[in-house]
């Protein structure tokens, strides 16, 4: 008996903390951003310097929570482009259809759990359309778009290569209201039927203002080293982006943006770039005190 709870004894300890985790992580109202998971840099005779005019005061900035919309997807493009269901697969979240039209032509529905999705023709190869033909397909396209009815708002609308046509809605996060973020990409063969359709557009609904750091507050965490190191550049290796003695690190711009975190908050972030050593440089910093 001992023996068998002292051989129990480290595996239930784990289990407990892995529980008592989850719990702390369930009641917290926002999730976590991956961007703070670093390691603070010695920033010990390093030369931080700025020309920045910090603002010192504090302020706030909107939360959003990102709003899924998929179980009419399925319903929606099976009926608009009459297809039928031969198989369907679910994995973690994620679901993927394997559909075939009258002519026989296979389709497939992939839909991931963060509410992309995308409808595709398996066999076909997009080609250049014809400056003529391109000129019907944007109508086409247009039309298509209408009966859809995908569109939560009138987008930029942008015709790009092989028949392909994308409406695109800008991030409106400093507008203090609910709204849609994304774009919807659809692809016409010449003869004006479906090869492709792909959403990628996002519900923001606004849940509060919060108390976000000050630029003043951010450069100092950048002058004690609280950032993660970021790999802006595949030629840039590992050893470059280590801080150590005599380095110098400028600051030359410090900008509010936004970031997803682990429960599909929309949270503040603040993106800080300038020069590290003489090259390019950024980072990213929760702005969420």
């Amino acid at each position: 008996m001992k023996s068998l709870i002292g051989n129990l004894a480290i595996p239930l300890m784990m289990g407990l903390i892995f529980i008592g985790m989850m719990i702390v992580y369930a009641q917290e109202e926002f999730g976590h951003l991956a961007i703070n998971a670093y390691t603070k840099s010695n920033m010990s005779d390093v030369d931080v310097t700025t020309s920045l005019d910090l603002h010192t005061a504090s302020t706030v900035a909107p939360m959003y929570k990102k709003i899924i919309h998929t179980d009419e997807v399925e319903t929606l493009l099976q009926k608009k482009f009459d297809l039928s269901e031969l198989s369907r697969q679910d994995i973690s979240g994620d679901r993927e259809l394997l559909l075939k039209d009258k002519a026989e032509n296979s389709y497939t529905l992939f839909i991931n759990s963060e509410g992309n999705w995308s409808l595709t023709d398996d066999l076909y190869t997009p080609v250049q359309p014809s400056l003529a033909v391109q000129e019907t397909l944007v109508k086409k396209a247009k039309s298509m778009m209408d009966e859809l009815s995908l569109l939560p708002k009138d987008g930029e609308f942008t015709a790009l290569d092989n028949g392909v046509f994308e409406w695109t809605l800008p991030d409106q996060a400093e507008l203090n209201q609910d709204y849609w973020l994304g774009e919807v990409e659809l692809g016409l063969k010449p003869d004006g039927s479906l090869y492709s359709l792909s959403y990628n557009i996002h519900e923001h609904q606004l849940i509060r203002e919060v108390n976000i750091l000050s630029p003043a507050e951010v450069y100092e965490r950048i002058k004690k080293g609280e950032f993660p190191q970021i790999k802006y550049n595949a030629l840039v290796t590992e050893e470059e982006l280590l801080i150590k003695k005599g380095d110098q690190l400028t600051v030359d711009l410090i900008e509010l943006s936004y970031m997803y975190d682990t429960k599909d908050f929309y949270q503040p972030i603040y993106r800080v770039s300038g020069t590290f050593n003489g090259k390019s440089w950024f980072t990213l910093i929760q702005a969420r005190k």
